[in-house]
């Protein structure tokens, strides 16, 4: 009887040819590609890799932000945690799909090995992930709804938009109101837009990104980063908008008006816009996201779900890797190991 493989484990850094030749093998997204993560890492601190477990006839790929945990007491140096970069990264399968489970267990084992105490994933409501090869595994936890727009049918897509909404964008577009996509010499009216709706919806810090993260991300992501503003009939910056375009999936990432315009909701006219865009480009898609913290009662997602009928679940992802670990690190954050919030990593919440 033929032994099986061996199993590949690693940890990919940006640049390595088998974190791209694994893009090749399985639908993916923006938040996948090691330019993208490179980016995230630079705005939310930590280290870029791949975690990368494959055999001949198989393989999974996790783009990980690893954190060290040294801060939480000397005792903890060399350790680490996982966690996935803002957005939907999702882990990515390829090959015999009976073989998920054991690439799981491949990957805990590793991650282990490294002295990694816990994984927290985002997964992608568009891609193929196979939970089943999670099954006893890991704990997955359902967290609201995203919002989508169905692309491959136009008339549909338009006439989900609810009725006050279509009379709305017809108005702006008779008063003279534009759309443009990709005028990069906009670009720091964008960022300028973006910030200003931070600061009028009270964000928390983590959401005031930097022009610095924008910039990184438009050079790491040529041809599949975009940029979207609405101009007034003078010709002013009313909002904008940064997504991306991945096999067919558009993804609605960051967004804004200017306080100036904002009683008009650019944003209406520049989902419209490209909800065309994309249909023009033969996309599939429009992921238009969920409310702030995945709310399903808030106004972002009220707002959103007034553009379209269709929702997923999001979801997360979780494992303890070393149990101990784990609890002396809530110990030392003076939390219980079992948080009612459902905070995870426990030891986290109040960092």
């Amino acid at each position: 009887m033929t032994e099986p493989a061996p199993f590949e484990q690693a940890f990919l850094r940006p640049g390595d040819p088998r974190w791209e030749a694994a893009l090749g093998r399985a639908p993916h997204d923006l938040f996948h590609l090691p330019g993208y993560l490179q980016a995230a890492c630079d705005h939310e601190g930590g280290s870029p890799v791949a975690l990368y477990v494959a055999t001949p006839n198989a393989g999974m790929l996790i783009p990980l932000i690893l954190r060290p945990l040294e801060s939480f007491g000397p005792e903890f140096k060399g350790f680490l945690d996982a966690t996935s970069p803002y957005g939907y990264p999702s882990p990515l399968f390829w090959g015999e799909p009976a073989l998920g489970p054991a690439l799981v267990d491949a990957a805990w084992d590793f991650l282990a090995t490294q002295q990694v105490v816990s994984i927290f994933l985002r997964l992608n409501p568009f891609l193929p992930h196979r939970e089943s090869a999670f099954e006893g595994k890991a704990t997955v936890c359902g967290h609201g709804l995203t919002v989508y727009m169905d692309l491959t049918n136009p008339e549909e897509s338009w006439h989900n938009i609810n009725s006050a909404n279509r009379q709305a964008i017809s108005k702006l577009h008779r008063l003279g109101h534009t759309v443009s996509f990709d005028d990069w010499s906009k670009y720091d009216d964008m960022i300028e837009a973006y910030t200003q709706t931070m600061h009028r919806l009270k964000a928390s810090p983590f959401y005031f990104f930097p022009k610095s993260y924008f910039e990184a991300l438009r050079e790491a992501l040529p041809g599949t980063f975009h940029l979207a503003t609405t101009l007034s009939p003078e010709g002013h910056v009313t909002g904008g908008l940064v997504f991306s375009e991945v096999g067919g999936l558009i993804q609605y990432f960051l967004t804004g008006s200017m306080d100036k315009y904002a009683s008009i909701s650019p944003a209406k006219l520049f989902l419209d816009g490209l909800r065309r865009w994309g249909i023009e480009r033969g996309h599939h898609t429009l992921n238009m996201g969920g409310g702030v913290g995945a709310s399903q009662d808030d106004g972002l997602f009220q707002f959103k779900s007034r553009f379209s009928k269709h929702t997923r679940a999001f979801r997360t992802l979780r494992r303890v890797l070393l149990p101990d670990t784990y609890e002396a690190l809530a110990r030392s954050s003076g939390v219980p190991t079992e948080d009612p919030s459902g905070f995870f990593p426990v030891y986290r919440r109040s960092v």
